[in-house]
């Protein structure tokens, strides 16, 4: 695709949902491995991160007597791509 043949509107158009599918792909990313993490400490979440923000509060109440302490701080808020206080 050459960018000279596409207007401004269009050109910014893509490079708005280029950045947003990186964001998108980077949530997944940490998601998955923060769930992985979990699962090596025997604590399973189901995949989707809407799964990982529903579930989050129950696996840390559940699961405190068997993961450590420093497992379950929770970031300030903006820390991280993925807000799980939320």
């Amino acid at each position: 695709m050459t960018w000279t043949f596409l207007s401004s509107g269009y050109r910014s158009t893509l490079v708005i949902h280029r950045v947003r599918k990186g964001v998108v792909g980077e949530q997944n990313r940490v998601a998955n491995r923060l769930r992985g993490q979990l699962a090596g400490l025997r604590v399973v979440i189901n995949t989707g991160l809407d799964s990982l923000k529903r579930d989050w509060k129950t696996a840390r109440q559940d699961k405190a007597d068997v993961v450590p302490a420093m497992v379950w701080v929770e970031p300030k808020s903006g820390s991280y791509p993925v807000d799980m206080a939320g």
